[in-house]
């Protein structure tokens, strides 16, 4: 069974923000705000950065079984007791709109197709992975040629990653492996 810590933060909140996935202790995926999601990675919540690590990481999993460690009750209690009311109530809850539900509604549908067990750590309290994961977040939009995007290290994983070089990338996963293959080497390197 893969095991993956989660976390995400933003500072100040709202301000620049990222997220991580870490795998064997070590960064698999890291990354900020999508280009798409509408919402600037300079102006996002620790909330949404916590909501994509976990997302990254059911990604991640390519279906294959996992227990996902995250120190965010509250996605935990969105995907697993409240998003299945709100999808029934067509996305609406009472008292108001729901909160960042362009992240509940893809993570929750992942989720349930997932063969994944989510896990609440307690923040902060000496585990060894929950601290490698608060130790990532944000190091993406601090790295000297992070380019806004998400920005990953996995190979396993759907990528968008932008070459500041070149400034071509695609973000659809068939375009992807093509266009940004070299790109990808560059990064490591």
């Amino acid at each position: 069974m893969l095991t993956y810590y989660t976390d995400g933060s933003a500072s100040p909140n709202p301000g620049p923000g990222g997220f991580a996935v870490i795998q064997d202790l070590k960064p698999v995926v890291l990354g900020t705000e999508p280009e798409d999601s509408g919402v600037p990675s300079t102006n996002t919540t620790n909330i949404r950065m916590e909501g994509y690590a976990i997302l990254a990481a059911l990604k991640h999993s390519a279906g294959e079984p996992c227990e996902i460690f995250t120190d965010s009750e509250f996605w935990i209690n969105v995907i697993t007791k409240w998003a299945p009311g709100w999808e029934v109530k067509g996305w609406k809850k009472s008292g108001g709109p729901i909160k960042n539900l362009d992240i509940v509604q893809e993570v929750y549908p992942l989720y349930q197709g997932s063969q994944a067990k989510l896990t609440w750590v307690r923040g902060h309290e000496g585990d060894p992975g929950n601290e490698a994961a608060d130790h990532w977040p944000t190091k993406p939009v601090k790295a000297p040629d992070f380019s806004g995007q998400l920005w990953y290290t996995s190979t396993n994983y759907e990528r968008r990653i932008r070459n500041p070089r070149s400034r071509k990338c695609t973000s659809s996963r068939s375009a992807q492996k093509s266009a940004c293959a070299g790109n990808d080497r560059r990064q490591r390197a």
